[in-house]
């Protein structure tokens, strides 16, 4: 078993898939908590909507599996109307002040999406409703700085998403101050584009990785239609068509010191999946 000092300190997995886990197999969340732990996970990605509705039954269970809370990820409708600024600073200080009270130094916002009258990318409508959300983004990355917490974005899989291609999410990591990226490497794929080469530009902006597959087989999981109508198929971390372990390699050998979160949203079996998924990220973080 891999304990703290080892490699596998860096090794987590969404929270969802545990709840999943453990409602596939039967048996409860303490149960399919340890069992993560036992795989070698040290921490979880928590729905910000778990902790607001029942912070202490969310963190019970992974207290006692000595998990910890990797990071929190957290919707938000920024910048809905001209006068939208005051309510999207409350918001943001509420989710920090709950983001920090779980220990966790890591925080993704997925901060707006996008209304049908906005979602032409060169019309007025979307440049001010992105002008808007930037505001309010950039609000939420200084109150998590003052409070040691790190803001990320990540390329959300879904038109509607202010940051779903390449080009918007890096507009939105290199210009707003104190946010950075939280790299996803299966969501370019949503937008058919090629992680792999969009890889060195996100390099000096990245602070956590999201470890995602994809598979063009068809299995038994929930597969995410891409924009161009390919279904993509949930699989364990290095069990698709993605070079997760070349970029997982590169991110290491240039510095990277963060976490890896291994995400499979949709699959069938999320207790097998995390088990191949945390096989996976052990033979390359311990090579």
């Amino acid at each position: 078993m891999n304990e703290r000092g080892t490699p596998m300190e860096r090794a987590a997995v969404f929270h969802e898939h545990i709840l999943e886990a453990a409602s596939q197999q039967g048996i409860g969340v303490t149960d399919a908590c340890r069992k993560a732990r036992q795989m070698g996970y040290t921490g979880v990605n928590v729905d910000m909507n778990r902790l607001k509705k029942d912070f202490d039954g969310t963190m019970a269970p992974l207290r006692e599996a000595g998990l910890e809370v990797h990071s929190v990820y957290a919707f938000t409708d920024f910048g809905l109307t001209e006068d939208s600024f005051k309510a999207d600073q409350q918001v943001a200080r509420e989710t920090v002040a709950l983001v920090k009270k779980t220990g966790t130094r890591n925080m993704l916002t997925v901060a707006a999406f996008l209304r049908p009258e906005e979602m032409d990318r060169n019309s007025e409508a979307y440049r001010i409703r992105r002008e808007r959300v930037k505001k309010a983004v950039a609000f939420m990355a200084q109150e998590a700085k003052e409070n040691g917490i790190q803001l990320s974005m990540e390329d959300f899989d879904g038109k509607q998403a202010l940051f779903c291609f390449g080009e918007e999410l890096l507009d939105f990591v290199s210009t707003v101050p104190h946010l950075t990226c939280a790299f996803d490497t299966g969501n370019f794929a949503y937008a058919g584009e090629d992680a792999w080469e969009l890889l060195p530009r996100f390099l000096p902006y990245i602070t956590d990785v999201h470890l995602k597959d994809r598979g063009l087989e068809k299995n038994d999981g929930s597969p995410c239609i891409a924009l161009d109508g390919t279904a993509l198929y949930p699989v364990p971390v290095g069990g698709g068509m993605i070079p997760i372990r070349r970029m997982m390699e590169t991110l290491l050998q240039n510095g990277y010191t963060g976490g890896f979160a291994a995400e499979h949203f949709g699959s069938a079996d999320q207790m097998r999946d995390m088990r191949k998924s945390a096989d996976f990220i052990r033979s390359v973080l311990e090579k």
